[in-house]
């Protein structure tokens, strides 16, 4: 059941987000409703492709799969494959729209969409140098990593269920 619409205050305005008080929630927006799309792609050998950044919000090192956000008049799938390439060196032939995630229903109204490429294949080894490198786990790896701690993403995380 939706709550009936309340007047909101901007409490802070920047290029990339707004902060809004609406009744007694404080909440972070963005420009478009879904602005980013996450990727899991599996390469020919079936192995997942993820990439490691630096996240300075954590102030370490986040192993994830590759995602990033939508460009002016891009689809989600446009965005997906640009950032596949972008972030990897990898196309995909073969996508499927897997479904949409809210991180933080709390606190952020936005969302990002995942997406499903299958037999990716590098096709350059130029990156946008966003990442740190990516690397190719097994279905196997990827269940010991997460078991582990070491993938703590909720991008990563959800998407990975949605597989």
């Amino acid at each position: 059941m939706n709550a009936p619409e309340q007047a909101f205050q901007i409490l802070l305005q920047t290029p990339f987000f707004n902060v809004i008080k609406r009744g007694k929630y404080f909440i972070v927006t963005e420009e478009h409703e879904v602005n980013a799309a996450v990727i899991l792609a599996r390469n020919t050998e079936g192995q997942y492709l993820m990439v490691q950044h630096y996240r300075g919000a954590i102030d370490q090192d986040s192993l994830e799969l590759p995602r990033g956000g939508r460009k002016p008049n891009e689809t989600l799938l446009e965005t997906a494959r640009r950032e596949l390439l972008e972030e990897t060196g990898y196309e995909a032939e073969s996508w499927a729209f897997l479904g949409k995630v809210h991180t933080n229903t709390s606190l952020i109204r936005s969302s990002v969409e995942v997406y499903l490429a299958v037999d990716a294949v590098q096709v350059t080894t130029q990156t946008d140098g966003e990442t740190k490198g990516t690397l190719v786990y097994s279905e196997e790896e990827m269940k010991g990593l997460i078991r582990a701690g070491k993938i703590t993403d909720a991008h990563t995380l959800s998407a990975w269920a949605m597989r």
